[in-house]
């Protein structure tokens, strides 16, 4: 990453941690609000960002959530292509609907990510998608989006690739258990659904990875982010990030954390484990051979 890309990286941090949203362009590329100037960049930028992070809480406090999305369009038709479904192609015990509402939407995907790949399965499909997330990036972030008509479900995996070597998981943070799965937003918060179409999902999980790498480069996840249970807060959230209860009375270290540690932290330990069934996040098998030694597909029914 240049320095120029990490200037951005940490102005997007500031952005998050006040609410406000960055412009997702064409091929996955961030553009926080504004246009900062480009300055020497060193290590631990943003850890010395403190007092622009206090500010931005209290920005936060005054304005409230702000959003910056595509705007919404009506779908075009979509020319069915290699990988695509047959026109009248018989599914019985999938929901006509619920293909129909996304055939055109992979048109559209691949007018805002070119490049996207596309396969179709027996009750669904699977995409490939690119974001380049900063000019100036060698690496790039690729999610594999899996749809299911039969059981209106998606579910989406998240890799680091670039020109050197096999694509790498994006995880554990804010990854869905057990399987790994991206954890993009809250769904009781309304933030994404079915009918706001791949487009705004994939810009969803663009912004995904942009605050996975910074917890990469300056080790803080930026902006809102929500983790309920207790022993959980305590396992991955740092003092200086927003608390994971969503309240907006600060930082974790502000906020939960002395609550938190006052509780029976073993009964909580068991709790947490229990809810997690033992296992450890990561991608089944089948995704990582999809991904990295290109076979073929499979059905996403299988890991639902």
């Amino acid at each position: 990453m240049d320095a120029q890309a990490k200037q951005l990286l940490s102005q997007l941090g500031i952005q998050l941690d006040a609410e406000i949203y960055p412009r997702v362009k064409n091929g996955g590329v961030i553009v926080p609000a504004g246009s900062p100037r480009p300055q020497e960049i060193s290590g631990d930028t943003e850890i010395s960002n403190a007092e622009q992070r206090r500010e931005a809480k209290a920005a936060r406090r005054q304005q409230g959530r702000a959003r910056s999305e595509r705007p919404r369009r009506s779908w075009q038709p979509w020319s069915p292509g290699p990988g695509s479904w047959a026109a009248g192609e018989a599914a019985p015990v999938v929901s006509p609907a619920f293909r129909a509402a996304f055939e055109p939407q992979v048109g559209a995907l691949a007018e805002h990510y070119p490049g996207v790949q596309v396969w179709k399965t027996e009750h669904g499909m699977w995409a490939l998608v690119e974001s380049r997330l900063f000019d100036g990036m060698r690496k790039r972030a690729w999610f594999l989006i899996g749809v299911s008509c039969r059981y209106a479900a998606i579910r989406s995996w998240a890799f680091w690739v670039d020109a050197l070597g096999l694509p790498v998981w994006i995880g554990p943070r804010h990854t869905n258990y057990n399987d790994g799965s991206i954890c993009a937003f809250e769904p009781a918060d309304g933030t994404w659904g079915f009918g706001d179409g791949l487009v705004a999902l994939a810009d969803l999980y663009t912004l995904w990875a942009a605050r996975q790498l910074h917890l990469e480069v300056f080790g803080r996840w930026p902006g809102a982010q929500a983790v309920h249970r207790p022993y959980e807060r305590i396992l991955e959230i740092r003092p200086s990030e927003q608390c994971g209860c969503r309240e907006v009375s600060g930082d974790y270290g502000e906020c939960c954390r002395v609550r938190d540690f006052a509780r029976d932290r073993v009964a909580d330990a068991v709790e947490f484990v229990c809810w997690t069934r033992f296992e450890v996040r990561s991608p089944p098998t089948e995704v990582l051979d999809f991904v990295r030694e290109a076979r073929s597909p499979t059905r996403l029914e299988h890991l639902l």
